[in-house]
């Protein structure tokens, strides 16, 4: 959250190090010529935030980025699980989310459309679409069909395309909060546990760093304990790319 993790030195003998049986990673893919880096590496699944397929809209949102980076990147890529995360707003990219997924599906990608997180950028003057009425839309046009699902404890609920026979994705954090079957906590580059992305934090492992790992994984465990049902907004003070984590 909040940063390009492909961007820092060394992030690929990082992640080589950690040995980890499942490897996700969310990015941008906005470094030039990452692709095969990645191709080489243990990650596994990959988000990609893609807001807009139009370069001049893509420029605009991202601050000056380059479209056509990204989908180079894309292009590339080999042997990934990829999904590809949108964020609806609306009068900036809702009429597009047709062409998203069309875009998604040809390449074998899961295209995801997401609710904006008010909380952290209130301020920034874009305003969430109904991804309902979205879900509608597509629905009335058999863009999708079937009965919505999710699968396993994702914060997605899902339904099918008729035409590729691939999922479509829904997260809705604000208008259907699934703060019940959600499993995740948050550890930020400093060392800080949250249990809700919306909370301040409420522990932190790096002093326990230097007793070494069971001491680390029993905070883990008794911190996991205290996880509540229900979203917890503390934290309005934050915002995303300060979280880090």
């Amino acid at each position: 959250t909040g940063g390009e993790p492909f961007a820092r030195k060394g992030v690929m003998d990082f992640f080589r190090r950690l040995k980890l049986d499942n490897w996700g990673v969310t990015t941008s893919l906005a470094v030039e010529n990452i692709a095969g880096q990645i191709n080489n590496s243990p990650v596994d699944n990959i988000n990609v935030s893609l807001d807009t397929l139009d370069e001049s809209g893509y420029s605009w949102i991202t601050g000056g980025g380059k479209l056509e980076i990204v989908l180079d990147n894309l292009k590339k890529l080999k042997n990934k699980k990829i999904k590809l995360n949108t964020i609806l707003i609306e009068d900036f990219n809702y009429s597009e989310a047709e062409k998203i997924i069309s875009f998604a599906h040809r390449r074998g990608f899961i295209p995801r459309f997401i609710e904006k997180m008010n909380l952290f950028s209130a301020g920034d003057g874009l305003k969430s679409a109904s991804l309902s009425l979205l879900e509608k839309e597509l629905l009335q046009r058999g863009v999708v069909s079937g009965r919505a699902y999710r699968q396993d404890s994702s914060a997605a609920f899902y339904r099918l395309s008729p035409y590729s026979g691939l999922p479509v994705g829904f997260i809705t954090p604000l208008s259907a909060p699934f703060c019940g079957s959600c499993d995740r906590i948050r550890l930020s580059s400093s060392g800080e546990l949250k249990s809700c992305l919306f909370a301040e934090a409420e522990a932190d492992i790096a002093p326990a760093l230097k007793a070494g790992r069971k001491e680390v994984e029993k905070i883990i465990k008794e911190f996991l304990k205290m996880k509540f049902p229900a979203r917890k907004e503390d934290a309005e003070s934050l915002t995303m790319s300060g979280i880090g984590g």
